[in-house]
């Protein structure tokens, strides 16, 4: 992926311009006027480039102005092909602001880097802080396995089951792709102990055929 990309998409500048304001007195309200034609349009990403509804963007974050401008140099600076500033921004902004926003951030940007130490980090903690998101488990399932971290790996997908969400456990092939016989003949076997839990769950199944087919294959 082209770093340009990535950072195309970052926090919204109005979602930063917001938290800056928060502490700030407000202005005295002036007349509306009407806005010229030639106006330039907003180069604002919209919200259906993030993951979050545009209320919960729109809010102000309570970010002090400190963590303000350092979110901004780092953007700034994925921009600049040096996601490896932006990177060590962000884990450290995520772990200050416990913001759901800035910890997937950091999780996106460890990632595209290979960075999977400072990924499992930001992802545990995304996780921790917006339980109720299945991509936040997704990722630190993904990453856990990777650290061959299985019981903590199957603790979110445990999570993702027990609420029910629709998944096609195409990050759980991901992880696997280059994990030893050991390592999947352990899934598979945690995979059977959910069957037993929710033996309805089609997708469960095939999954567990898919990773029963590889283990086959490398004994």
């Amino acid at each position: 992926m082209n770093p340009l990309r990535l950072f195309a998409y970052g926090l919204p500048l109005s979602l930063l311009l917001a938290a800056g304001c928060a502490t700030q007195t407000p202005p005295e309200a002036v007349p509306a006027t009407t806005p010229s034609p030639t106006t330039a349009p907003s180069e604002i990403p919209t919200a259906t480039e993030l993951t979050e509804p545009v209320e919960a963007l729109t809010k102000s974050r309570p970010f002090d102005r400190e963590t303000l401008f350092e979110l901004l140099v780092a953007e700034f600076a994925g921009k600049r092909d040096r996601p490896d500033l932006a990177l060590g921004t962000y884990l450290k902004a995520a772990h200050k602001t416990r913001d759901p926003l800035v910890a997937e951030r950091a999780t996106d940007i460890a990632r595209y880097m290979g960075a999977n130490q400072a990924a499992l980090d930001a992802a545990l903690l995304w996780s921790d802080v917006d339980p109720k998101n299945p991509a936040a488990h997704e990722a630190a399932a993904t990453l856990l396995i990777r650290f061959n971290r299985l019981d903590e790996a199957m603790n979110h997908i445990e999570v993702l089951l027990e609420n029910k969400i629709e998944l096609n456990f195409d990050f759980l092939l991901n992880a696997t792709r280059n994990a030893d016989n050991r390592t999947i003949s352990q899934l598979v076997s945690r995979l059977d102990g959910f069957l037993q839990k929710y033996p309805d769950n089609h997708q469960l199944w095939f999954t567990r055929g898919l990773l029963k087919h590889v283990q086959d294959k490398t004994q």
